[in-house]
């Protein structure tokens, strides 16, 4: 993304090309079930989103605890009968988490 300016005056304005930034990630939603029961064969999967939807969209998920698994794709897979927590954080705008 750039912006064009046009400075100076008389005749005499320069014409710049100025680099903006990309868009950076304000909000994080997160929608994932609180509770998971390892006899249900349901397939989970994270969903995300991040306003303004400008902003890339990438998050990551880090597991705390074996008892599930989380694809790059979101998709939670059951490992074993335990506790585990998780937290969804903004690729771009690392202060964005949801637990």
């Amino acid at each position: 993304m750039g912006l064009l300016t046009i400075t100076g005056g008389r005749g005499k304005g320069k014409t710049r090309f100025v680099s903006l930034p990309e868009t950076i990630p304000l909000e994080l939603t997160v929608s994932y079930p609180q509770k998971i029961n390892i006899r249900t064969t349901t397939q989970w999967q994270i969903l995300t989103g991040i306003l303004p939807q400008e902003a890339k969209q990438d998050v990551s998920f880090d597991v705390e605890g074996n008892s599930i698994n989380v694809s790059e794709e979101g998709f939670i897979s059951v490992i074993s009968q335990g506790v585990s927590s998780l937290t969804v954080v903004s690729v771009r705008n690392p202060v964005l988490k949801k637990q």
